[in-house]
């Protein structure tokens, strides 16, 4: 059975530790046991083979053992399969999970809600695959698993689950200074010695047409793509109108729950954006109404299908209706709640609810 993680990966995939698209000098480790227990000996499902065991096994056994892959730039990385050793009963049981964009600096992946590092459980014997998802995918270049507990020795094989970034802080348009700009598109290569922390980058926000102009830190030698260049930029454009709310929790905003502007079906496509609320914990967008407090049923009508109480939503039919087709679940909340009085009687049902559409619900 297939196993995903990401919501924001349209196709995600192993990153190529176990298929040799990571190469050996990318995977690297804090210590090995000798060469025989080396960090290329990590590959997800490798077996024993040529006088080298079916693992990396650390030299100490203690909380600083680390090992990680290189994945040349910057992509999405959504979850992490782990294996013990193919040969022996060593694995590792608890593992935590940093992340860098340069190799220098670490974050820990985060609980949900930044509760702190998570720790993620691994392996119960040496043979079986393990998956674990990150609570939220992170955006690296560098990915490092850290085991803090382990069965007879830090020994581990690996894979990295995710997809090539999806650049959701727009295009690179302009490189360069003034009237010395050259025009580039995502994909394209420079010489990193044309750039500079003096180097001005101009930015498309690809969902507002918003520019931003940023400079590059100084970086060393080599050829750089330019789609790289965003990893760099720290710099999150404020989206006000894409599709949803899990759109914008998976874009690269970082703000809370709260109020935002979507637009459903995409610019200039006759729906007009609206506010609603998001719920940035789970990416639900939820559409208010006028009757959210208590509202009372003034006496006088005690007739079945007497009083008639309309609740008019904060977005019109078309926008409710974008979102809808937008969404792949949907749910709408009635809330009754009846003193001295009955639902039904003598089988006739004493509360009615009539949708937009003037179908008849329950």
């Amino acid at each position: 059975m297939d196993f995903h993680c990401s919501s924001t990966c349209q196709l995600e995939e192993p990153l190529g530790i176990e298929d040799g698209r990571i190469s050996d000098n990318q995977i690297t480790a804090s210590s090995i046991f000798d060469s025989n227990h080396g960090a290329t000996n990590a590959r997800l499902n490798r077996p024993a083979q040529s006088g080298t065991t079916g693992a990396w096994s650390a030299l100490h056994t203690d909380a600083n053992q680390w090992i990680q892959a290189n994945l040349g730039h910057s992509m999405v990385v959504s979850g992490v399969k782990t294996q013990g050793r193919a040969e022996h009963s060593q694995w590792v049981t608890q593992f935590k999970v940093q992340y860098s964009i340069d190799g220098n600096s670490w974050t820990f992946v985060q609980q949900t809600n930044n509760q702190g590092d998570m720790i993620f459980e691994g392996n119960t014997d040496h043979t079986t695959v393990v998956t674990n998802c990150f609570p939220t995918q992170v955006t690296a270049a560098y990915i490092r698993i850290v085991p803090t507990a382990w069965n007879g020795h830090i020994s581990l094989r690996f894979e990295l689950l995710g997809c090539e970034e999806e650049y959701h802080y727009g295009s690179v348009v302009r490189v360069g200074m003034n009237s010395n700009r050259t025009n580039l598109e995502c994909g394209a290569e420079m010489n990193i010695t044309q750039i500079n922390s003096s180097t001005m980058v101009e930015i498309q926000c690809d969902t507002c047409g918003r520019y931003l102009s940023v400079h590059l830190p100084d970086t060393s030698n080599g050829v750089l793509r330019i789609c790289e260049l965003l990893a760099y930029v720290d710099v999150c454009p404020t989206h006000t109108a894409l599709p949803s709310c899990a759109a914008i929790k998976n874009a690269c905003y970082s703000g809370g729950s709260g109020t935002y502007e979507i637009d459903p079906d995409g610019p200039n496509n006759g729906v007009e954006p609206f506010t609603v609320q998001c719920d940035m914990n789970s990416g639900v967008t939820i559409i208010g109404h006028d009757s959210e407090g208590d509202v009372e049923t003034p006496s006088g009508f005690e007739t079945p299908g007497s009083y008639i109480k309309e609740i008019v939503y904060q977005a019109s039919i078309l926008q409710i209706t974008a979102i809808i087709d937008a969404s792949t679940h949907c749910e709408q909340y009635i809330h009754y709640e009846c003193y001295g009085t009955v639902a039904y009687y003598g089988g006739i049902s004493l509360h009615e609810k009539i949708r937009r559409d003037n179908i008849l619900a329950y």
